[in-house]
């Protein structure tokens, strides 16, 4: 059985997809838990190079993946660029914080933070999908001024991080909450917990802040 993609904009058929099942996701998911121990055993420098990797090839058929986006979903092609151009960003940003350091504001980052990278010193806190410890998350939260600094909440009512800043964008939220301009950063929790733990040494006052044993 084939899918028929349309062009919700004009409903011109745009690509027939073969119809995926139950046995498709199942081998979709083993194949990902098979693949998985492989990245898990790649040196976070190297992954950082294959992300960057994968970024320059987003950017190389940026114009390319926003016309299928566009055509896919039947936005403005100027917003599927826009698009393009933020998941490159993510990839870039994803490669890592410590190959970003200079040693020149704003990109000087503290010494004992690199230390406790090359001596990947990430306790508890690593993500493993990654091996390393996540930074920050992009989210589509409604903030206003003053909210740096706030705690961020999941759907389960659990701290996942500490909003950081929104989108200059964003401030238009303000009169009226429009998820396609809707961005802020959040500085996610796992960061903030291994800076007290492997960087400060501070693992009383993680306890203190309720940070249990996983």
């Amino acid at each position: 059985m084939t899918l028929t993609v349309l062009n919700p904009a004009t409903e011109e058929p745009i690509a027939e997809l073969e119809q995926a099942g139950v046995e498709d996701a199942d081998a979709a998911v083993a194949r990902a838990k098979a693949a998985f121990p492989a990245w898990c055993a790649i040196a976070p420098g190297d992954r950082a190079r294959l992300l960057r990797r994968l970024a320059m090839l987003v950017e190389e058929h940026s114009e390319e993946l926003a016309q299928i986006e566009s055509r896919n979903v039947g936005k403005p092609i100027a917003g599927a660029r826009g698009e393009v151009g933020m998941v490159a960003q993510v990839f870039h940003f994803y490669a890592g914080a410590v190959d970003k350091h200079t040693g020149v504001e704003p990109f000087d980052l503290p010494a004992p933070v690199r230390e406790a990278h090359a001596q990947k010193r990430f306790g508890r806190w690593a993500e493993p999908a990654s091996g390393s410890v996540p930074i920050a998350i992009l989210a589509d939260c409604d903030t206003t001024g003053g909210n740096s600094g706030s705690p961020v909440i999941d759907g389960e009512g659990r701290l996942v991080g500490v909003n950081f800043d929104r989108v200059w964008e964003n401030v238009a939220n303000d009169f009226g909450y429009n998820p396609d301009v809707a961005r802020n950063v959040i500085a996610d929790v796992r960061y903030l917990m291994w800076l007290l733990e492997e960087v400060e040494h501070a693992a009383d006052l993680a306890r203190e802040l309720g940070a249990s044993s996983r």
